[in-house]
This record gives C-alpha cells, sequence and structure tokens, in this order.
C-alpha cells in the first residue's frame, strides 16, 4: 500500500513543521487540532507558499479514519499521548501506520494499550522539520519489519535521511544532544561565561552551525526542560536534571522565539 494520505495531530511548531513537510512533497495532509486561529494562519502560509500537496483540518480525533498514517506531534506529556493513541488504534485500518514525533518518551510506554501495534513506530523529526536532513526511526519490539520497511520509503520520499534506533527515552539525538544543552545553560548560570561566549564556542569549536543557548530558543525552554525531565525519571540519571536558569525562565515565560524573548530577544 503507498502512504498518500497524511493525519497529524497537532499544531504546534512541529506538528506544523510536520504538515508543511508532507505537503511540500504533494501528500494529501489533514491537521487535527482545536487550536482555530494556528490553523488558519498555517492554511494562508501554506497558500501562498503553493505547496502542492492538499490541507484540511479537522476537530475530531475520528476524522482522520481511512488515513494511511498518522502522526502525532503534541506537548511531551506521556498520558496525554496515551490517550490520543488509543482512540488511534480505535479507528485505524488495519493497514494504518500511526507514530509518534515525541523527543523522549519510549514508544512501548505511549502505545502500550494500543490493538495493532505491529503497526506503531516512533518518526523523530528535528525543528526545523522542513529544513533538517535526519529522521529518527524509534523502533520497538513489537513494530513489524514491514512497518520499519514502509517508514524507511516514506522518509526517503520526503527527502530526508533516516537512522535508525531502537526504543529508549530520548533515542539518539536527543540523548546526546540534551546533556550539551542543559550544561551549557549551566555553564550560563554558573557566570563562567557570557551567552554570546558560550554560542560562539559551539559555533567555532564544534562546528555547529548555531550555538546551544540559541538551539534552546528555538525548540523553546518549556519543550526542553519537558525532555529533560522525561530522560531523567526514565534513565534515573541526574546530568538531566533541568538547568536552575531553565526553570526559572520557564515560570517568568521566556520560552525563546515563541514568545521573543528566552535567552535572547527576537523582534520577527
Amino acid at each position: 500500500m503507498e502512504i498518500r494520505e497524511i493525519g497529524i495531530v497537532g499544531s504546534g511548531t512541529m506538528g506544523l513543521q510536520i504538515a508543511e513537510l508532507f505537503l511540500k512533497y504533494g501528500f494529501n495532509v489533514t491537521i487535527c487540532s482545536r487550536n482555530g486561529e494556528a490553523l488558519r494562519g498555517f492554511s494562508e502560509k501554506s497558500r501562498q507558499k503553493g505547496l502542492p500537496g492538499k490541507l484540511s483540518v479537522a476537530t475530531r480525533i475520528q476524522d482522520l479514519k481511512g488515513r494511511d498514517f498518522v502522526i502525532e506531534s503534541i506537548k511531551e506529556d506521556l498520558k496525554a499521548k496515551q490517550e490520543i493513541f488509543e482512540k488511534l488504534g480505535d479507528i485505524a485500518g488495519s493497514g494504518t501506520i500511526i507514530a509518534s514525533n515525541t523527543s523522549s518518551i519510549p514508544i512501548a510506554l505511549i502505545a502500550k494499550n494500543c490493538k495493532n501495534r505491529h503497526n506503531i513506530i516512533g518518526l523523530h523529526f528535528s525543528n526545523p522539520a522542513v529544513h533538517m536532513k535526519i529522521v529518527e526511526i524509534a523502533v520497538p519490539e513489537f513494530t513489524s519489519k514491514e512497518t520499519v520497511d514502509k517508514i524507511l520509503e516514506l522518509v526517503k520520499k520526503l527527502g530526508k535521511d533516516a537512522v535508525i534506533v531502537k526504543d529508549a527515552p530520548g533515542f539518539l539525538l536527543n540523548r546526546m544532544l540534551f546533556v550539551m544543552l542543559n550544561e551549557a545553560a549551566n555553564i550560563l548560570n554558573e557566570n563562567l561565561a557570557t551567552k554570546e561566549e558560550i554560542d560562539k564556542a559551539m559555533v567555532l569549536g564544534a562546528n555547529h552551525p548555531i550555538g546551544p543557548l540559541k538551539i534552546i530558543d528555538l525548540v523553546g525552554v518549556d519543550v526542553t526542560v519537558d525532555i529533560l525531565k522525561n530522560m531523567q525519571e526514565e534513565l534515573k540519571d541526574g546530568k538531566y536534571a533541568p538547568s536552575p536558569i531553565l526553570l526559572s525562565m520557564l515560570k517568568e515565560k521566556r520560552l525563546g522565539r515563541k514568545t521573543k524573548k528566552g535567552f535572547y530577544d527576537y523582534q520577527e
């Protein structure tokens, strides 16, 4: 079965980026969300860009019935993701592949109460999804080889390269990346260097395109804290304990680009 009809649950930053990616490559995309303002803005943006895929919107999970592939991309909350997966499992056809774009939560936990788990997989896009070449495919023990093969083919159609990883907290990329991001925040919290110096060191010293504090602003302080807390809990490792400065910024709602103020100020 060729995957053509795409369902996306969630209209946050990553959900809309994933939708844009699929539309760019001519897929038919239905976004399920109750955030009408976000959907209206995205629909207008899609029209202006002339994306070739067909976009539709829905407000109920049931409206995604009949899709070939559905990906969940909501906040990093295990209970919320489990509820969505159970609903998707109830409406999905026998051939529907269900994926999560989770950054840190094992797929086995998200899908523990689901039917047809052989069709369930992790598909983690990096931010910004349209431009970043890498996609992580997280494969729990219950996922079938046929499902993995179909997802590999789908990733190629999206112009991406895949890495396959066993199902585990943080998978591959974030397990490494968020230790660095958190340590950069700790260094700033300890007044060892300025934010500019910290970012400059990683750009010039490690050949990174942008520094770690700017990455946190891009990802969002709230998302960063959620990911760190999830990995700290699942891996029982204190190195993932969110830096005090991140917790302070979260409390002050200085979340990065989405609030126009994080480690840096943003006017656009």
